[in-house]
């Protein structure tokens, strides 16, 4: 492993702006004593990855550490003007899968000229590429933190990730994950048994979640939804988060509840494919599309159960966020188990959509009261803030 020596720092953010390769170059003198992070997320999408940067961000002691986020689309989750007040730039990217080469190249010149003392990689398998980089770099410190697993429905994706993760883990100098069934599948049950692996939790701000009543009234009137007894999905249309299958369970869930409506919000490639699904069984006006919003809080309290279905996944935010609403919530089996954090939650195998709609349509409409909150300490994004930042003391010196 690399020496640790920490670099004299040059560079830090700029109160503005989303930076082009062309504008990257400007350097501003910080004190010394901040750590600087390059934070590389890629694709952002409807919370996820870069809701959980976004939210350590907003809670390390910022006095120390400070960060630069590379990705390769702006997003409503991640804003140029937010990340400018925390004192950080958001850097525009090539795409890694279109152009490799010049994804290389790129970022290890802005490596380079902000001269970062750790570069922090969460894009997974992929992760691999910006590691290559952040070593020809000469960057010290490089972060690797994995953040989902596999499924077997995507064979040329999981060839992918089989194929790249040793090398991830090969140019990377520290290990970390969301959960542990992403620590093991990434790394290995002995690297992780070893205590080579940090797992961070992908934690939230109790107090943005608690449930407020005026709120689910107001979103409920603004979208028309009255007293309907609505199932909500928040998550990025991909194969990973399986909107078919929720589609099929939502089919069986009209056949008992005539007030059912279902309520998607995120955006992503198979958005049309899913659409086309929904028209075809007939289910178009009760399917609401809502898209990506920047205010995910509010639409947990208008929603009276949260379903996610999904193939694989490490440990899903969205899914602690709808607990700490007091959300009835229902997972697939492929969800690693540390997600279940009140009796509320459930899980279920990806069998008979029918088996899952009898189990949601046990839930009551949730009101203007939820009982049932998440004990969610380990998920307190102002204890965790207080961890990262001590995780990057640790690792830089």
């Amino acid at each position: 492993m690399e020496s640790r020596e920490k670099k004299q720092i040059q560079s830090t953010a700029v109160g503005t702006s989303v930076l082009t390769a062309e504008r990257a170059t400007e350097q501003v003198e910080t004190p010394a004593r901040v750590i600087r992070v390059a934070q590389v997320i890629g694709a952002t999408g409807c919370g996820g990855i870069e809701s959980v940067i976004m939210n350590y961000y907003r809670h390390i002691d910022r006095t120390k550490v400070q960060f630069d986020l590379f990705v390769n689309e702006t997003s409503k989750i991640v804003t140029e003007e937010e990340v400018a007040a925390l004192g950080g730039r958001i850097i525009l990217t090539p795409k890694i899968t279109r152009h490799p080469f010049r994804y290389i190249k790129f970022m290890t010149e802005q490596y380079t000229r902000g001269q970062y003392d750790i570069v922090h990689v969460n894009i997974n398998a992929l992760s691999v590429f910006p590691l290559l980089a952040a070593k020809r770099a000469g960057i010290p410190v490089r972060v690797l933190h994995n953040h989902s697993t596999w499924g077997r429905h995507e064979p040329l994706r999981n060839l992918v990730k089989f194929f790249l993760r040793p090398f991830a883990r090969r140019y990377a100098t520290d290990y970390a994950a969301c959960s542990q069934r992403a620590a093991v599948w990434m790394y290995g049950e002995r690297k992780v048994k070893a205590g080579k692996v940090t797992v961070f939790n992908n934690a939230i701000d109790p107090s943005r979640f608690a449930f407020r009543p005026e709120t689910r009234t107001k979103i409920r009137e603004e979208n028309g939804w009255g007293e309907d007894f609505i199932i909500g999905h928040i998550g990025r249309f991909m194969k990973q988060k399986n909107h078919e299958f929720l589609v099929k369970i939502f089919a069986e869930v009209v056949k008992r509840e005539p007030r059912a409506r279902l309520v998607l919000v995120g955006d992503g490639e198979l958005r049309e494919k899913v659409l086309r699904q929904v028209e075809k069984l007939g289910l178009a006006g009760r399917v609401s599309f809502v898209g990506t919003v920047a205010n995910p809080e509010d639409y947990y309290m208008a929603f009276d159960a949260f379903v996610l279905p999904s193939r694989y996944e490490g440990l899903p935010v969205v899914g602690v966020e709808a607990q700490a609403t007091g959300l009835p919530c229902f997972f697939s089996e492929k969800v690693t188990r540390e997600v279940l954090l009140t009796p509320g939650a459930k899980m279920l195998p990806l069998d008979s959509p029918a088996r899952w709609a009898e189990e949601i349509c046990t839930c009551a409409p949730q009101s203007d009261r939820r009982d049932d909150t998440a004990s969610i300490s380990a998920f307190d994004i102002r204890e965790q803030g207080k961890q990262m930042t001590m995780f990057y003391e640790s690792i830089t010196r």
